[in-house]
């Protein structure tokens, strides 16, 4: 579990970057150095979301299985957790707090990156050429 603390982008990086495993050439980005450049400098940042998440994690489980509760209770009138409110409400609740939580890993990974990269700067420097430029021939209208 702390692997995911301190090394929380691996599957993105892994997936979405495409950085080969192992290298001789000292020159390639290998996964784990790509690792190391992205978490280094805000690794204390990474591990406050990473319990952070943990804690709102299993918060909002407790509240999504106390929902599919108070529903069972309410229409079915049975205020006691059952077997079918066992093997269908618990289930689907981890699966949408995992769902949720998958979404807000993958919009830490975005901010890490333009944290650490300045991807917002260069886009505004790309949009000010653009403007500067003008509209050229060929472009829409």
């Amino acid at each position: 579990a702390f692997i995911r603390a301190l090394h929380p982008f691996m599957n993105e990086i892994i997936v979405l970057e495409g950085n080969p495993s192992f290298s001789k050439n000292p020159q390639v980005v290998t996964i784990w150095r790509r690792t190391g450049m992205l978490h280094s400098s805000m690794s204390g940042d990474l591990m406050i979301r990473w319990i952070g998440a943990a804690v709102v994690g299993c918060l909002l489980a407790c509240a999504v299985f106390g929902t599919f509760l108070f529903i069972s209770g309410v229409f079915l009138n049975d205020w006691l957790v059952g077997p079918i409110l066992m093997h269908l409400g618990f289930p689907i609740s981890l699966w949408l707090v995992a769902s949720y939580m998958t979404v807000y890993r993958f919009l830490s990974y975005l901010d890490t990156r333009i944290r650490t990269e300045g991807w917002e700067v260069e886009l505004r420097m790309r949009a000010e050429a653009n403007r500067l430029r003008g509209p050229q021939l060929g472009d829409a209208a």
